[in-house]
């Protein structure tokens, strides 16, 4: 069963990186796991992601984890420095992996404002 996790704390949590730590680790010849890191389309106010509980029903999909704080300011790679968040897969093939996180990625709807300049 997977699930769909949000949280607004810049820097990853303990857990998080245990998990990392753990997929990296996975040298199961039975199982084959991966992580997408979600990118940031474009710059703005990154103010709602929908489509989450769609995308961790996917087979394969173990977590879906949202890093970026809702209603701050994110910026694109290179000008940026983070991911939108990270979807966690794991299944029997690499392939079925890759699929499974394309999948879910296309079911996520991620909602970026445009930030209006400031006049004096």
């Amino acid at each position: 069963m997977s699930r769909a996790v949000r949280t607004s704390s810049k820097a990853p949590s303990q857990s998080f990186d245990q998990r990392l730590h753990i997929a990296a680790q996975d040298k199961s010849p039975d199982s084959a796991s991966g992580v997408m890191m979600i990118p940031i389309p474009h710059g703005g106010l990154f103010t709602r992601v929908d489509g989450l509980e769609a995308a961790s029903r996917i087979p394969a999909i173990t977590e879906i984890e949202i890093t970026a704080g809702l209603n701050r300011p994110i910026r694109a790679l290179p000008e940026g420095d983070s991911y939108l968040g990270f979807i966690f897969a794991r299944s029997k093939t690499p392939e079925r992996v890759e699929a499974a996180l394309r999948e879910a990625y296309a079911l996520l709807n991620i909602e970026i404002t445009p930030e209006l300049p400031l006049i004096n």
